[in-house]
């Protein structure tokens, strides 16, 4: 875990050209179901932490890879048809083409992720799955 956490330091050092960015200090703005904050953005990798209050579309993603790690909070979480409950500490490698979501969030707090795009995200390839 450790090492994660340090790669993805390391690749959000290098992303916002070593800017530091307290995750612990990033917290919501609103009380909309799914906020996304930006953190950094280059033509390799979009950086954004992602607060859910009560669940997120299944989707997926036809030409992105997305790295999750959870942060705050737990939830029941779909990968590919596969349930499972994610929590603080969590690591999820999303695949282009796996269809993916967040059923419920069943902590009091939202789920808090650190959500990593690669290549660079522009919110356009976003595919919703009918359910």
């Amino acid at each position: 875990m450790r090492y994660f956490i340090g790669m993805c330091l390391l690749l959000l050092n290098s992303i916002v050209a070593a800017t530091v960015v307290d995750l612990d200090g990033v917290s919501p703005k609103t009380n909309n179901n799914i906020e996304v904050i930006n953190l950094a953005n280059t033509q390799d990798a979009s950086s954004y932490i992602i607060f859910v209050r009560k669940d997120v579309r299944m989707h997926h993603h036809k030409s992105h890879t997305e790295l999750l790690h959870v942060i705050e909070g737990s939830a029941n979480f779909v990968l590919d048809g596969e349930n499972r409950i994610i929590e603080a500490g969590d690591f999820i490698q999303i695949e282009p083409g796996q269809n993916h979501g967040v059923s419920s969030v069943i902590s009091d707090a939202p789920l808090k992720v650190l959500s990593i795009q690669t290549p660079q995200f522009f919110g356009k390839d976003r595919h919703f799955v009918d359910q």
